[in-house]
């Protein structure tokens, strides 16, 4: 139906609708037309959630062209007759489109609120506050590396950062990651929780869920990361709010990870997304099927093209002119792996 999406019955003063509505616009012919809509003629008359108010129906009938001059009597052509097919079809694809619609939404809103409950993460977080907190962090490292460069010179006979008289490291040393554990069980169980909403996914064989979780941990950590990573300031800050200087990141994991880390959460940031665009990057890493062996992979492949799907949408409708950013998101993807 042209003017409520319900299932159709025929051409209805000139237009293609459902019986309810024809005979709704019967009656307001008959007896003269005088609604009056009490919310500014803003009413939503088509679809599941429609309103039932009458005068935003009937100026949804003269919108799509019911008119009592277009009242057709005998047989139609067999152009009015395709027409009509063709109309049909239309109303079922556009029908289709919107219950897809509606579906990707609802999954999207359960996602990204599980996904702000159990995962910590720095995507809501504004950047200028972001670096505010590592501009005061990176005052205090400076001044602590003029405390040890000045505690060194003192203990040049030990050539070690070490209070002589306790034995403990000088609070601030590249050594000194107690403040910064990460827990990184609680991270990981919070992290399964999270993909257990994903649909689909807790239906899966026990093994490839684990074989999932395995091979995704690290871009699901780090898309939620990224966003701390200062290279002009060379410091990070991570979701749960620790940071660390890059010389320190550095001595704890290495040049290899501290270089590429750095540059790569550089280059993500250029594309600018969205908390539930962010969501579902993530869940698309999670849910690669072509990098373990896998016990049911048809199932498997079916929930990640799912998601793929979802954030193809998604970026759709944020995104109307740039045709580039599916195809920079996917490679961002590849990249990170």
């Amino acid at each position: 139906c042209r003017v409520c999406g319900n299932k159709a019955s025929g051409l209805h003063f000139g237009v293609n609708t459902c019986e309810a509505c024809n005979e709704f616009f019967r009656r307001s012919l008959k007896r003269g037309a005088n609604y009056h809509c009490s919310r500014n003629l803003s009413c939503k008359v088509w679809g599941k959630k429609r309103s039932p108010c009458s005068s935003c129906r009937y100026r949804r009938c003269l919108e799509v062209g019911m008119s009592r001059n277009r009242i057709k009597t005998g047989r139609y052509s067999h152009r009015t007759r395709a027409e009509y097919a063709q109309e049909i079809e239309r109303n079922k694809q556009h029908e289709s489109y919107e219950q897809e619609r509606e579906k990707v939404l609802s999954m999207l809103e359960t996602l990204v609120e599980g996904h702000d409950r159990y995962i910590r993460n720095s995507t809501h977080i504004p950047e200028e506050d972001i670096v505010r907190v590592q501009e005061k962090f990176l005052s205090t490292f400076n001044i602590g590396k003029k405390r040890r460069r000045t505690l060194r010179k003192k203990a040049a006979s030990k050539n070690q950062s070490k209070d002589p008289a306790s034995g403990r490291e000088y609070p601030g040393s590249t050594n000194d990651n107690s403040d910064h554990d990460v827990k990184p069980e609680r991270w990981l169980r919070s992290f399964i929780t999270y993909a257990k909403l994903v649909p689909g996914f807790k239906h899966l064989p026990i093994t490839d869920q684990a074989s999932l979780v395995r091979n995704s941990w690290f871009e699901f950590w780090f898309l939620g990361a990224y966003r701390g990573f200062n290279s002009d300031l060379k410091v990070v800050t991570y979701p749960i709010g620790h940071c660390l200087h890059m010389s320190q990141v550095r001595s704890i994991f290495g040049e290899a990870y501290c270089s590429v880390t750095f540059h790569l959460a550089k280059r993500m940031k250029t594309l600018r997304l969205s908390a539930q665009e962010m969501v579902l990057m993530k869940t698309v890493c999670l849910l690669s099927p072509d990098r373990c062996e896998l016990v049911d992979r048809d199932a498997v492949e079916k929930i990640y093209w799912a998601m793929v799907s979802a954030l193809l949408h998604v970026l759709k409708k944020n995104r109307p002119q740039d045709r580039m950013a599916f195809p920079r998101v996917v490679g961002k993807i590849v990249e990170l792996r």
